[in-house]
Protein backbone atom coordinates (compact mmCIF):
# COMPACT_ATOMS: atom_id res chain seq x y z
CA UNK A 1 0.00 0.00 0.00
CA UNK A 2 1.19 3.74 -0.53
CA UNK A 3 0.14 6.76 1.41
CA UNK A 4 0.54 10.06 -0.13
CA UNK A 5 -0.35 12.98 2.54
CA UNK A 6 -1.94 16.55 1.09
CA UNK A 7 -1.55 19.79 2.67
CA UNK A 8 -2.64 22.70 0.51
CA UNK A 9 -3.28 26.20 0.97
CA UNK A 10 -0.26 26.95 3.21
CA UNK A 11 -0.31 31.06 3.27
CA UNK A 12 3.01 31.92 4.72
CA UNK A 13 4.24 34.69 6.18
CA UNK A 14 7.65 36.27 6.71
CA UNK A 15 9.06 35.25 10.12
CA UNK A 16 8.76 38.64 11.15
CA UNK A 17 5.65 39.86 10.77
CA UNK A 18 3.48 37.54 13.87
CA UNK A 19 1.27 40.52 14.04
CA UNK A 20 -1.88 39.47 12.45
CA UNK A 21 -5.46 37.81 13.26
CA UNK A 22 -4.09 34.50 12.52
CA UNK A 23 -0.89 32.99 12.55
CA UNK A 24 -0.84 30.64 9.45
CA UNK A 25 3.04 30.09 10.20
CA UNK A 26 2.19 28.40 13.73
CA UNK A 27 -0.63 26.56 12.37
CA UNK A 28 1.35 24.71 9.82
CA UNK A 29 4.43 23.81 12.30
CA UNK A 30 1.57 22.15 14.48
CA UNK A 31 0.23 20.20 10.90
CA UNK A 32 4.01 19.17 10.25
CA UNK A 33 4.97 17.90 14.01
CA UNK A 34 1.46 15.66 13.45
CA UNK A 35 2.61 14.32 9.91
CA UNK A 36 5.79 13.26 11.62
CA UNK A 37 3.87 11.90 14.45
CA UNK A 38 1.99 9.14 12.45
CA UNK A 39 2.68 5.85 13.72
CA UNK A 40 2.90 4.91 9.89
CA UNK A 41 4.00 8.01 8.66
CA UNK A 42 3.22 8.56 4.48
CA UNK A 43 5.47 7.47 1.58
CA UNK A 44 5.45 11.51 0.62
CA UNK A 45 3.84 14.64 1.33
CA UNK A 46 2.29 16.83 -1.96
CA UNK A 47 2.02 20.31 -1.11
CA UNK A 48 -1.12 21.45 -3.71
CA UNK A 49 -0.36 25.66 -3.50
CA UNK A 50 -0.20 28.91 -2.20
CA UNK A 51 2.94 28.09 -0.13
CA UNK A 52 3.04 31.63 0.20
CA UNK A 53 0.28 34.08 0.74
CA UNK A 54 1.47 37.32 -1.76
CA UNK A 55 4.35 35.27 -3.71
CA UNK A 56 7.19 36.94 -2.04
CA UNK A 57 10.98 35.94 -1.39
CA UNK A 58 10.65 36.19 2.48
CA UNK A 59 7.62 34.15 2.35
CA UNK A 60 9.11 31.30 0.95
CA UNK A 61 12.36 31.65 3.42
CA UNK A 62 9.85 31.16 6.04
CA UNK A 63 7.90 28.01 4.00
CA UNK A 64 11.28 26.26 3.30
CA UNK A 65 12.41 26.61 6.92
CA UNK A 66 9.25 25.60 8.26
CA UNK A 67 8.70 22.77 5.76
CA UNK A 68 12.70 21.69 6.61
CA UNK A 69 10.86 19.82 9.98
CA UNK A 70 8.77 17.90 7.88
CA UNK A 71 10.81 14.15 8.27
CA UNK A 72 8.98 13.19 4.58
CA UNK A 73 9.79 13.47 1.12
CA UNK A 74 7.67 16.48 -0.36
CA UNK A 75 6.50 17.95 -3.95
CA UNK A 76 5.41 21.25 -4.35
CA UNK A 77 3.19 23.13 -6.97
CA UNK A 78 2.16 26.85 -7.42
CA UNK A 79 -1.04 28.31 -6.32
CA UNK A 80 -3.37 31.44 -7.28
CA UNK A 81 -1.34 32.88 -4.54
CA UNK A 82 2.29 31.78 -5.68
CA UNK A 83 4.56 33.36 -8.01
CA UNK A 84 6.12 31.09 -10.24
CA UNK A 85 9.71 32.18 -10.60
CA UNK A 86 10.20 33.21 -7.00
CA UNK A 87 8.96 29.77 -5.81
CA UNK A 88 11.11 28.45 -8.18
CA UNK A 89 14.42 29.90 -6.87
CA UNK A 90 13.43 29.52 -3.20
CA UNK A 91 13.16 25.63 -4.16
CA UNK A 92 15.91 25.39 -6.70
CA UNK A 93 17.36 22.44 -5.38
CA UNK A 94 13.69 20.05 -5.90
CA UNK A 95 15.28 19.17 -10.01
CA UNK A 96 11.48 18.66 -10.39
CA UNK A 97 11.14 22.35 -10.79
CA UNK A 98 14.23 22.73 -13.04
CA UNK A 99 12.34 22.75 -16.27
CA UNK A 100 12.78 25.70 -18.25
CA UNK A 101 8.92 25.56 -19.27
CA UNK A 102 7.00 28.65 -18.42
CA UNK A 103 4.65 25.81 -16.28
CA UNK A 104 5.69 24.16 -12.79
CA UNK A 105 4.07 20.55 -13.46
CA UNK A 106 6.03 17.15 -13.43
CA UNK A 107 5.07 13.38 -12.83
CA UNK A 108 6.63 11.23 -10.16
CA UNK A 109 7.34 7.88 -11.89
CA UNK A 110 9.10 5.83 -9.21
CA UNK A 111 5.77 4.32 -7.73
CA UNK A 112 3.41 1.61 -8.83
CA UNK A 113 0.51 4.87 -8.61
CA UNK A 114 1.71 7.51 -11.12
CA UNK A 115 1.78 11.02 -9.92
CA UNK A 116 1.11 14.22 -12.25
CA UNK A 117 1.74 17.73 -10.64
CA UNK A 118 -0.08 20.12 -12.77
CA UNK A 119 0.19 24.07 -13.27
CA UNK A 120 -3.27 25.69 -12.92
CA UNK A 121 -1.67 29.46 -12.51
CA UNK A 122 -3.01 32.38 -14.49
CA UNK A 123 -0.67 34.87 -13.45
CA UNK A 124 -2.34 37.87 -11.15
CA UNK A 125 -5.81 35.86 -10.99
CA UNK A 126 -7.15 33.69 -8.79
CA UNK A 127 -8.97 32.31 -10.93
CA UNK A 128 -7.52 29.36 -12.12
CA UNK A 129 -7.04 27.11 -15.75
CA UNK A 130 -5.79 24.91 -18.21
CA UNK A 131 -4.99 26.58 -21.42
CA UNK A 132 -4.31 24.40 -24.44
CA UNK A 133 -0.64 23.75 -24.13
CA UNK A 134 -1.04 22.19 -20.43
CA UNK A 135 -3.98 20.32 -21.50
CA UNK A 136 -1.75 18.95 -24.63
CA UNK A 137 1.00 18.09 -22.07
CA UNK A 138 -1.39 16.15 -19.63
CA UNK A 139 -3.52 14.55 -22.11
CA UNK A 140 0.63 13.31 -24.13
CA UNK A 141 1.64 12.02 -20.40
CA UNK A 142 -1.61 10.37 -19.65
CA UNK A 143 -0.99 8.51 -23.19
CA UNK A 144 2.52 7.85 -22.25
CA UNK A 145 1.57 5.12 -19.58
CA UNK A 146 -2.04 4.14 -20.41
CA UNK A 147 -1.43 1.27 -18.09
CA UNK A 148 -0.30 2.28 -14.68
CA UNK A 149 -2.88 3.96 -12.07
CA UNK A 150 -2.22 7.53 -11.72
CA UNK A 151 -3.20 10.81 -9.36
CA UNK A 152 -3.53 13.96 -11.01
CA UNK A 153 -2.59 17.07 -7.79
CA UNK A 154 -2.91 20.68 -8.63
CA UNK A 155 -4.44 23.73 -6.97
CA UNK A 156 -7.84 25.52 -8.61
CA UNK A 157 -10.56 22.28 -8.62
CA UNK A 158 -10.91 23.15 -12.28
CA UNK A 159 -14.64 22.39 -14.02
CA UNK A 160 -15.50 20.44 -10.46
CA UNK A 161 -17.43 22.84 -8.36
CA UNK A 162 -20.28 25.83 -7.59
CA UNK A 163 -18.01 26.94 -5.23
CA UNK A 164 -16.16 28.62 -7.80
CA UNK A 165 -16.48 30.00 -11.38
CA UNK A 166 -15.31 27.83 -14.08
CA UNK A 167 -12.16 28.88 -16.12
CA UNK A 168 -12.55 29.51 -19.58
CA UNK A 169 -11.53 27.15 -22.09
CA UNK A 170 -9.76 26.75 -25.30
CA UNK A 171 -11.88 26.67 -28.25
CA UNK A 172 -9.31 24.33 -29.54
CA UNK A 173 -8.64 20.67 -29.10
CA UNK A 174 -10.19 18.71 -25.77
CA UNK A 175 -11.21 20.11 -22.71
CA UNK A 176 -10.22 19.46 -19.11
CA UNK A 177 -13.36 17.24 -18.53
CA UNK A 178 -12.80 15.59 -22.21
CA UNK A 179 -8.77 14.83 -21.86
CA UNK A 180 -9.72 12.71 -18.36
CA UNK A 181 -12.34 11.26 -19.40
CA UNK A 182 -10.23 9.45 -22.15
CA UNK A 183 -7.49 8.06 -20.42
CA UNK A 184 -9.43 6.03 -17.73
CA UNK A 185 -6.50 4.82 -15.35
CA UNK A 186 -7.12 8.37 -13.67
CA UNK A 187 -8.20 6.98 -10.10
CA UNK A 188 -7.92 10.31 -8.43
CA UNK A 189 -7.43 13.98 -9.13
CA UNK A 190 -6.67 16.75 -5.77
CA UNK A 191 -6.66 19.63 -5.67
CA UNK A 192 -6.21 22.54 -2.73
CA UNK A 193 -7.65 26.16 -3.52
CA UNK A 194 -11.35 26.15 -1.46
CA UNK A 195 -9.77 25.44 1.86
CA UNK A 196 -12.38 22.73 2.45
CA UNK A 197 -12.25 18.84 2.42
CA UNK A 198 -14.73 18.01 -0.44
CA UNK A 199 -15.31 15.00 -2.77
CA UNK A 200 -17.36 14.59 -5.50
CA UNK A 201 -17.52 12.49 -9.30
CA UNK A 202 -15.72 14.21 -12.28
CA UNK A 203 -15.62 12.93 -15.45
CA UNK A 204 -15.70 9.37 -14.60
CA UNK A 205 -13.07 9.17 -11.28
CA UNK A 206 -13.20 11.53 -8.68
CA UNK A 207 -12.13 14.86 -7.73
CA UNK A 208 -10.93 15.66 -3.75
CA UNK A 209 -10.24 19.00 -2.28
CA UNK A 210 -8.24 19.37 0.71
CA UNK A 211 -8.71 21.43 3.67
CA UNK A 212 -6.41 24.78 4.52
CA UNK A 213 -3.26 23.61 7.23
CA UNK A 214 -4.55 27.25 8.32
CA UNK A 215 -8.47 28.92 8.32
CA UNK A 216 -11.52 27.17 6.22
CA UNK A 217 -14.04 28.77 4.70
CA UNK A 218 -17.61 28.75 4.79
CA UNK A 219 -19.28 26.28 2.50
CA UNK A 220 -21.71 27.56 -0.08
CA UNK A 221 -23.69 25.61 -2.91
CA UNK A 222 -23.55 28.57 -4.87
CA UNK A 223 -20.83 30.20 -7.01
CA UNK A 224 -19.33 32.87 -5.35
CA UNK A 225 -16.73 35.99 -6.09
CA UNK A 226 -14.94 35.61 -2.18
CA UNK A 227 -14.77 33.13 1.04
CA UNK A 228 -15.99 33.90 4.64
CA UNK A 229 -13.96 32.18 7.10
CA UNK A 230 -15.12 29.70 9.09
CA UNK A 231 -14.00 28.30 12.33
CA UNK A 232 -13.70 24.81 11.48
CA UNK A 233 -9.89 23.76 12.17
CA UNK A 234 -7.44 23.00 9.85
CA UNK A 235 -6.07 19.88 8.64
CA UNK A 236 -5.32 17.41 5.22
CA UNK A 237 -5.83 14.67 3.88
CA UNK A 238 -4.15 11.23 3.42
CA UNK A 239 -4.92 9.31 0.19
CA UNK A 240 -4.03 5.45 0.38
CA UNK A 241 -3.67 3.34 -2.77
CA UNK A 242 -3.41 -0.13 -3.87
CA UNK A 243 -4.23 -2.59 -6.50
CA UNK A 244 -7.06 -4.21 -4.25
CA UNK A 245 -9.37 -1.10 -3.56
CA UNK A 246 -7.63 1.93 -5.84
CA UNK A 247 -7.68 5.28 -4.07
CA UNK A 248 -9.08 5.65 -0.57
CA UNK A 249 -8.98 9.11 1.33
CA UNK A 250 -8.79 10.04 5.03
CA UNK A 251 -9.70 13.48 6.24
CA UNK A 252 -7.79 14.41 9.39
CA UNK A 253 -8.75 17.73 11.27
CA UNK A 254 -6.47 19.38 13.48
CA UNK A 255 -8.10 21.45 16.55
CA UNK A 256 -4.27 21.74 17.95
CA UNK A 257 -3.44 23.40 14.84
CA UNK A 258 -6.01 26.20 14.64
CA UNK A 259 -5.55 27.14 18.45
CA UNK A 260 -1.76 27.76 17.63
CA UNK A 261 -2.69 29.98 14.92
CA UNK A 262 -5.32 31.99 16.79
CA UNK A 263 -3.08 31.68 20.00
CA UNK A 264 0.57 32.35 18.63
Amino acid sequence: MISIAQISDLHVYPTDQQDRPYNTNASLQQTIHHLNARTRRPDMVLVTGDLANKGLAAEYEAAREILAGLEIPYYVIPGNHDDRETLRAAFHDHNYMASSDDFIQYTIDHLPLRLIGLDTVIPGSDEGMLCQERLDWLDDTLAGDPERPTLVFMHHPLLFSRLADAPPTSSKGKSFEQVIAGHRQVDRIICGHIHRAITREFAGTFVTLAPSTCYGFAYSREKQKTFTDHSEPPGYLVHYWSTETGVTTQSVMLPEAGAAGRSA
